[in-house]
């Protein structure tokens, strides 16, 4: 029991502080000015997939601490201790083990919605940044190609100058 509340207790406090640390970033993000539309979309739907996150860990550790604090566990083990043996079970527990069934159903859909939310925040985030690492280094190429021409061009004028040089100063002897 204590594990399990444990477990509960985490989640809540790392959804909430997942939750306020997003919030912060939007109301950040609200007052910034000059950031570019598809950075500013980018962050934004960024921190709405993360406030999604937090809502659903949040939930989950109310779902597990609730199971804990309303008896549901006890009463599932009681059932479970109970009705080991060839004992058939009543109408009452077989509708309360088709609720415990289907609240641990839905716990465990909504780890996997978090793990599948996660994996596409982190995608998005790698899609993105790596959109954002071809514009530097394609600008980056640009700048160094422009350098190289005039590189080139400064080498092939200070060549005519020396072969002006030299035709004039043969011309005069």
């Amino acid at each position: 029991m204590f594990t399990g509340l444990l477990l509960a207790v985490v989640l809540i406090l790392l959804g909430v502080g997942t939750a306020a640390r997003q919030f912060k970033g939007l109301r950040v993000l609200a007052a910034r000015t000059h950031v570019p539309s598809d950075e500013h979309a980018y962050l934004r739907t960024q921190a709405r997939r993360r406030l999604l996150i937090a809502g659903m860990l949040f939930l989950l550790g109310v779902l597990i601490g609730g199971s804990f604090l309303s008896g549901i566990e006890a009463h599932a083990t009681a059932i479970g201790e109970r009705n080991h043996g060839s004992e058939p079970p009543t109408p009452d527990e077989k509708r309360f083990v088709q609720f415990y069934g289907a609240l641990w159903i839905f716990i465990i859909v909504m780890v996997f919605a978090v793990v599948g939310f996660s994996i596409l925040d982190a995608w998005a985030a790698r899609r993105y940044w790596h959109r954002v690492y071809r514009q530097m280094r394609d600008d980056h190429n640009t700048l160094m190609q422009r350098d190289l021409a005039l590189y080139r061009q400064q080498r092939m004028e200070a060549r005519e100058a020396r072969i002006r040089r030299g035709l004039e100063g043969s011309a005069e002897e």
